[in-house]
């Protein structure tokens, strides 16, 4: 099976958690970014994403490693989208806050609608239901995190969002899945262990310094190889790779499950 990623700065963490272990048989990776900055220059075109001039093209050249300029979803049997410049931190915080609200409601057509809207304010989304629409590849979607907890130098006043449980997250994210798979997108949501304070990433993922958008690979060393048969189980009952990272581990366990079969090249 050949698997691309694309995306922004956030692939970075997802480019080097793969350097720390060891791919299934058969699974290769490659990547395909740029900063989100030049997310402005490309355009779905001819079935293809394409930088829309040569200093951008240039720049997921350098990312890729092999020089590849456009990415053709033809010549993958994944595309996976990472970061891409979609961010529901931007507009969960303000539907936990009513959702936890104890005297508060919002209907689920409703909160479907809302993120249903956002998501298509985005051109990168509009690719990726564009890719999931024409190509014959897998999409999938692992958006940018929530922010770090305490690196906001003004934080939201959102104080019943700051109650949301793990329950609440996951009502919304399986939302979100809904949503996408309606647009033939499969979404690879941000594990729940790795939120705290109701709408935050733990800080204990985030990158040094002020910055609350970026995290921290983090996987344990290790493998997830074997029998592409056996890599589910050997990843899920040995935990090979921490479930609380980046989202790799996420994204790898959807990759040897039944959501894409895993097949020797």
């Amino acid at each position: 099976m050949k698997v691309m990623l694309f995306g922004d700065s956030h692939l970075s963490a997802f480019k080097t958690a793969l350097d720390q272990v060891k791919l299934p048989k058969g699974l290769q990776m490659s990547f395909w970014g740029t900063p989100g900055t030049r997310f402005r220059n490309i355009s779905w075109t001819d079935g293809c994403i394409t930088p829309d001039d040569e200093q951008t093209a240039a720049s997921f050249a350098r990312f890729n490693g092999d020089g590849l300029t456009r990415l053709d979803p033809t010549n993958y049997d994944a595309v996976v989208f990472v970061g891409a410049r979609i961010r529901p931190g931007a507009i969960l915080p303000d539907l936990l806050n009513h959702i936890a609200h104890p005297t508060r409601h919002l209907t689920q057509d409703y909160m479907r609608l809302v993120l249903a809207e956002h998501f298509e304010r985005h051109s990168t989304y509009q690719m990726a239901k564009s890719m999931a629409n024409e190509a014959s590849s897998q999409v999938l979607m692992a958006m940018v995190s929530l922010e770090t907890e305490g690196k906001n130098r003004k934080p939201r006043a959102l104080r019943a969002a700051r109650n949301a449980t793990g329950d609440d997250i996951e009502m919304l994210w399986a939302l979100i899945s809904e949503i996408l798979a309606e647009d033939g997108i499969a979404y690879v949501p941000q594990p729940l262990d790795t939120i705290v304070e109701g709408y935050y990433t733990d800080p204990k993922f985030g990158v040094d310094g002020d910055d609350a958008v970026h995290k921290k690979r983090w996987v344990r060393r290790g493998h997830a190889g074997g029998n592409p048969d056996d890599s589910t189980k050997q990843c899920c009952q040995n935990k090979i790779l921490k479930r609380s990272g980046s989202r790799y581990s996420s994204l790898l366990r959807m990759l040897l499950k039944n959501q894409l079969p895993v097949e020797a090249a």
